[in-house]
């Protein structure tokens, strides 16, 4: 619950207004932030969020560190995709960064 808390409070933190957050249920999470169209300006954004979940401090975690996995869809706001769609694209990339040790995201 302590991390759950925690990482909303982090994506609260590290997307405000138009960026829209939501929790879909469980640990996942998930975000839009608008005018994010290439992979430098997403692994800008997402990099905010790292830093902010890096800081997390948990007592009843003792020495242990939070590390997430994000998969990213990059909308270039022409092409006809509905939100479920983006959502399925990004959940096939976050299951690659799963694979990876740390924080790290997969576009």
């Amino acid at each position: 619950d302590f991390v759950l808390a925690e990482m909303a409070e982090c994506l609260q933190r590290a997307y405000k207004d138009p960026a829209v957050v939501m929790r879909f249920g469980g640990d996942e999470f998930a975000f839009y932030i608008p005018d994010v169209y290439d992979e430098d300006q997403g692994r800008e954004w997402v990099g905010k969020l790292f830093a902010y979940v890096d800081a997390i401090m948990i007592r009843e975690l003792q020495e242990r560190r939070i590390e997430i996995s994000v998969g990213a869809y990059l909308y270039d706001g022409k092409t006809d995709v509905d939100f479920m769609d983006m959502y399925k694209y990004a959940d096939v990339a976050l299951y690659d960064s799963k694979e990876a040790i740390g924080n790290f995201v997969t576009f």
